[in-house]
């Protein structure tokens, strides 16, 4: 089934009498949840949300279980829909667990190794953690 959707002008307008648009579609079909995104100052702004959040939906739904991490990453940082800046960050952030787990597949991953990577992974940044791990010692630096 293609998804559809469609822009509609407000009955509302907006504080300086400006007219306010809106889009909305169905997420499965006839008898499924209808999802509105309104407020937007032309009508080309909301049909290009429309269209922006329709080929989010159809990406959705093409992920698989068989995907590896690494796929997996590539498919959200291509739908995800912000600054090029910040995609370059997210892709440093997460190029450090598709080092370790890039080849997996997403169903193979448990929350439980996961959780291990991240432990050893990650530096200790809290007093407490900062404390177990001997970096801190009676509420100053050691060296200090």
């Amino acid at each position: 089934m293609v998804q559809q959707g469609q822009v509609f002008e407000l009955r509302r307008s907006a504080s300086d009498g400006e007219r306010l648009w809106a889009f909305r579609y169905r997420t499965g079909g006839r008898d499924s949840k209808r999802v509105q995104r309104g407020g937007f100052a032309c009508e080309q702004d909301a049909r290009d949300a429309l269209d922006r959040e329709l080929e989010r939906v159809r990406r959705e739904r093409r992920i698989s279980r068989r995907l590896t991490l690494s796929e997996l990453v590539e498919t959200y940082l291509a739908q995800h829909d912000v600054q090029p800046v910040t995609i370059e960050k997210l892709r440093y952030l997460l190029s450090k667990a598709t080092a370790v787990f890039g080849d997996r597949k997403i169903g193979e991953l448990t929350s439980q190794e996961i959780a291990a990577w991240r432990m050893i992974s990650r530096p200790a940044t809290d007093s407490r953690q900062r404390k177990r791990s001997g970096r801190f010692s009676t509420g100053r630096w050691r060296g200090e």
